[in-house]
This record gives C-alpha cells, structure tokens and sequence, in this order.
C-alpha cells in the first residue's frame, strides 16, 4: 500500500473513532491532533491512537492493555490487530466499558 492509499483509508477510520467518542463517551477529554487521537479518562489515564505512516499502521498505546499495532484488512475493510483477531474499535469499546 502506497502512501496515498494509506491516507485515503487510515483518516476515514480515524474520524470514524473520533466521532464514536464523541457520541458514546461525550464527559471524556479527548483530543484531536494531525494524525492522532488522546483519549483521558477521568482518572487521568490516557489512551493514544496515532497513525504510523512507516509501519502502515494504527497504533495504540492503552493503560489498560499496554501497546497494539493494527494494520489494515482490505477483504474486511477494518483495522485488525497484528497479534489477535480484534479490531482497533472493538478493542476501545471493550475497554472502555470496563473504565468509562
């Protein structure tokens, strides 16, 4: 995957968390930079979810779980995590159900 096919599908997903956050988690503080998302809880524990342009991937930093690459799935259109079968969003809503 080159790099503008890599935006082209990397950003969507991103607002795609963004605006998940923003609806189901309204109370949280979370900010929104170029290319990553932090996520404090009230507790002052933070997840950060950044793009990796070298890498092709999302990462995600969780106090919970501690770190997780997730590259892209074309036949499933989702961003998967490199060692499990979980998606990135289904990851933070699990999370987040536990802490939120």
């Amino acid at each position: 995957m080159n790099e503008i096919d890599f935006r082209g599908v990397v950003l969507p997903y991103m607002a795609k968390i963004l605006d998940f956050f923003e609806t189901h988690y309204p109370a949280l503080d979370i900010e929104d930079e170029e290319d990553s998302i932090t996520i404090e809880l009230s507790d002052q524990r933070q997840f950060l979810i950044n793009i990796h342009p070298i890498s092709k991937q999302i990462w995600l930093s969780s106090p919970l779980s501690g770190a997780h690459h997730y590259a892209y799935n074309g036949e499933t259109q989702d961003w998967m995590d490199t060692r499990v079968d979980l998606s990135l969003l289904s990851q933070l809503k699990s999370e987040l159900e536990e802490v939120a």
